[in-house]
């Protein structure tokens, strides 16, 4: 029942940050109500692309 993510570093914005594309596919068991993805989810998708962006901006961390 996992996300299955894939993550991508594009090239560096305008402003020179680094940018993050997180690709995920959605199944019905995700949802909380029809047609509605669960709040947990998005939170954990939410929670994944940040710590992602914040580690190729500072590696170290």
């Amino acid at each position: 029942m996992g996300l299955r993510g894939r993550f991508y570093v594009l090239e560096l914005a305008a402003a020179g940050v680094p940018e993050v594309l997180g690709v995920f596919t959605l199944r019905e068991e995700h949802q909380s109500y029809p047609g509605r993805l669960h709040g947990g989810i998005s939170t954990a998708i939410l929670d994944e692309t940040i710590g992602r962006a914040i580690t190729i901006a500072d590696p170290g961390v």
